[in-house]
Parts: C-alpha cells; sequence; structure tokens
C-alpha cells in the first residue's frame, strides 16, 4: 500500500562513479585525507565558483569558522546573521569567539535585509567586522546590494551557500560575491560527499590560511607550529563522491527546478499555501521546496497528513533569536521572521525523485485544505 511507502525528504543522488572513484580509493590506499582526489575537488569546485582559490573542510560548519577566523575576525567583535537560518551559522560565529548579531530577513526573498543591515552598520559602527548572507533554500541573496552596503562601512561579507552549490545570482556562480563563500556536501545537499564543506575565496592569503588551521596548524611536515589549529580536512574518500557528483551536478539541478516547477504549478491558485519568493535576478538550485502556510497550526496538520500517508516533510527553520541559547545576543527585528516562523512545510526534494512519487505528494496535498494567508503575502 502507498501509505507503507517512505518517500523521503531529500536523499542522495549517487551514480555510477562515485562507487568506482570509491573503489579507486581503497586499490591505492588513500582513505584519509591526504589523496589526489582532495586537490582535485578543490580546483574543480574553485573553478565552479569562479574563485582562484579553495580549501575542502571536514564540514561547512568548519568552513565558516576558518573563513571568520583568517579574514580577521576576532574574540569580541560583532558579526551580523539573519534571524533566520540554520544554527550553524550563528556557532560558527561563537566558535570564532565573537558575538552574532541577529537581524531580520526580507519579506521579497526571506533572505538577510540589506536595509537593516544598513542601519545596524549605522548605529554600531566599528564593532561589525564581518556580516554573512546566507543563501536560504539555495535561494540567493542580495548580494550586489549587500557588498555595496558593507563596502561602504568597510565590512567583511561571508557567503553561507551551504545549501546553494549550483545556485547563480546575474548568471554567476554563489559564493563569489563575498570576501568568502562556503559549501557544504552533507548527505542532505544537492551535491554531497556524505560530509564535507569547502571555502572559496580570491585571497591566496586566506586559503594559505585556512588550510594550514585546518591542518592543526603544522608548519610542513615537520612537528613544528606557530598557530593553533584543528583537524578540519576533508578525507580523499569524501572528495571522490564529490566529484562525481559534481560531473553531474547540472542534471541534478534542472531535476529539481522540474520538481519544483511542478510544486509551483499545483499551488499556484491556492490561497492557504504560497511558495518562497524569487527575484528575477537570482536563481536557486531549488534544494528544497518549501510552502508556507497561515501558521503553525496549518503547516503541523499538512505534516502529519503527509506522514501518514508516507510522505516524509517536516518544518523548517526556526528564528535562532527566539531560542534560549541565542537570546541574550544583539537583534534587529521587524516581524518579518515572526510571521513565518514554524509555518513553513519542506515538502520531498531529491533530485531523483520519481515523477510517480512527486505526482502523489501532490496529490495528497491537493486533498489538504488549510486558513487562508493574509494578503499581505
Amino acid at each position: 500500500m502507498k501509505n507503507k511507502t517512505r518517500i523521503p525528504l531529500l536523499e542522495p543522488d549517487l551514480g555510477e562513479n562515485e562507487l568506482k572513484y570509491l573503489r579507486k580509493c581503497i586499490s591505492d590506499n588513500w582513505i584519509s585525507s591526504a589523496g589526489p582526489f582532495v586537490e582535485e575537488f578543490e580546483k574543480k569546485i574553485a573553478t565552479y565558483a569562479e574563485c582562484k582559490f579553495s580549501v575542502a573542510t571536514a564540514n561547512a560548519t568548519s568552513g565558516l569558522y576558518l573563513s571568520l577566523v583568517v579574514a580577521g575576525v576576532r574574540p569580541g567583535d560583532y558579526v551580523i546573521v539573519p534571524d533566520w537560518t540554520f544554527s550553524a551559522t550563528a556557532n560558527a560565529v561563537l566558535m570564532a569567539g565573537a558575538i552574532p548579531y541577529f537581524v531580520d530577513i526580507d519579506k521579497r526573498t526571506w533572505n538577510i535585509d540589506v536595509n537593516l543591515v544598513e542601519q545596524v552598520l549605522s548605529k554600531e559602527g566599528e564593532k561589525i567586522a564581518a556580516v554573512i548572507a546566507v543563501h536560504a533554500l539555495g535561494h540567493p541573496a542580495d548580494m550586489h546590494e549587500l557588498r555595496e552596503t558593507c563596502d561602504k562601512f568597510n565590512v567583511l561579507v561571508i557567503e553561507d551557500a551551504a545549501a546553494a552549490i549550483g545556485s547563480k545570482y546575474y548568471g554567476k556562480s554563489v559564493g563569489q560575491f563575498g570576501d568568502l563563500g562556503v559549501f557544504s556536501f552533507n548527505g542532505n545537499k544537492t551535491l554531497t560527499a556524505g560530509a564535507g564543506g569547502m571555502i572559496v575565496t580570491n585571497s591566496g592569503k586566506w586559503a594559505a590560511l585556512a588550510k594550514k588551521i585546518s591542518s592543526q596548524g603544522k608548519m610542513g611536515d615537520k612537528y613544528n607550529y606557530d598557530t593553533v589549529g584543528f583537524n578540519f580536512k576533508m578525507s580523499n574518500l569524501n572528495a571522490a563522491v564529490g566529484l562525481a557528483q559534481l560531473e553531474r551536478l547540472d542534471k541534478m539541478i534542472k531535476n529539481k527546478h522540474t520538481i519544483a516547477e511542478q510544486y509551483d504549478k499545483a499551488i499556484h491558485s491556492r490561497k492557504d499555501l504560497i511558495a518562497m519568493p524569487r527575484k528575477e535576478e537570482a536563481e536557486s538550485n531549488c534544494w528544497l521546496y518549501s510552502m508556507l502556510t497561515a501558521s503553525d497550526k496549518d503547516a503541523n496538520s499538512l505534516i502529519n497528513y503527509l506522514n501518514k500517508n508516507g510522505v516524509e516533510a517536516k518544518l523548517f527553520w526556526e528564528s535562532l533569536s527566539k531560542q534560549k541559547l541565542y537570546k541574550k545576543y544583539p537583534k534587529y527585528l521587524v516581524g518579518v521572521t515572526d510571521s513565518i516562523d514554524q509555518s513553513l512545510v519542506s515538502l520531498p526534494s531529491s533530485s531523483n525523485l520519481s515523477q510517480e512519487d512527486l505526482q502523489y505528494v501532490i496529490s495528497l496535498i491537493d486533498s489538504w485544505e488549510g486558513k487562508p494567508l493574509e494578503a499581505s503575502f
């Protein structure tokens, strides 16, 4: 029966070369952080993101931490992050000893509100060392406007492009608009390496320092250190999978676009469901399709209905500034994050989602009804 068939939210889309390259790692005895696939993966991601340098990391969180540290963010500095993001964005700031400053999102994009960023920069002055722009759900933030604003105040821009590989802003890959950008290759991402992340930048100095810190701070091959470092390196096994995935990335993104288009069509005339807003200049990789409902009650009603019928659906991010862990940190909010908080439902979006399963999910959505959303949405 269909209700016993689990349709997952996101799963890896693996092909033949992933296994082929893994076998090569084992046959060549290169399974740790040393190995040819790591360097090749770094070079190809740098080329893809149109950046001069890249550094493979154990995960995107360590990549964000390294980006902050090598760019000069110091303990006690303020770093602006969107209030609506995954905890890793704020946690990387705390790892660096800095202070997250939560800023609300733009109603037109659900990404950080550049106008509010400018107001905080005008008010806080030299306290702010950097702004982290998150490309929420793979949808690019307003990078030109943010870059212009931050340049005016001489503030760093770091792109948290964890879920956004393949997304484009004015036709160019995300990751290249900040001083540094960071991608994630976690198991639920469009391009997965099983685990891992990648820093991209045009600064050779920062790339070299990030590589050094991620290698325990060693100076060359000798056990001699002049800086505190960590084991934040990616393994050759992970890089092998990532390389094979990169070969198929365009196809996987095309499939995700097709899935998103069909979800869009299914809810286009609905009053109780709306898709994430998108701007013309921003091309999302459609990582995780999510719909806004009228309330947390409706969101949970839809999720329970889908789960009961064998479809995995989940609530998406929750406002960080409301949570006990982050309440004590500064914030500038105008109610936008609050208006979507706990009301967003994420739907199955794997790039290998079959047409049959997609239509089944859509049929369930068609048979569910919630309360109408306010006209402002």
